[in-house]
């Protein structure tokens, strides 16, 4: 007899009453948490999509630019974020 999966190459595997069968990765997520959250907590939340009218400004040359390791960081937390929105957890898009 073979038994109900309730795991498949790190994605989570569950049903739901109505029948619906959902996937979602709470690793990857916790993972991509751990990583950034430290960084985004003095960060104001914002509402997307954005008000009628918001400004964002243009960067100028007296800002701080990141650095080559940082940006690297910047877009693996990026493509796993996209990754999830996209194949897991449309929730967080």
């Amino acid at each position: 007899m073979i038994e109900d999966v309730t795991e498949y190459l790190g994605c989570k595997i569950k049903e739901l009453e109505d029948g619906t069968t959902v996937l979602f990765q709470p690793d990857l997520l916790k993972r991509l948490k751990e990583k950034f959250m430290d960084r985004l907590k003095d960060v104001a939340a914002t509402n997307v999509p954005s008000t009628q009218g918001y400004k964002i400004d243009k960067a100028t040359e007296d800002w701080e630019c990141l650095d080559s390791k940082k940006q690297t960081e910047y877009c693996g937390g990026i493509k796993i974020a996209l990754y999830l929105a996209k194949m897991s957890s449309p929730d967080i898009a």
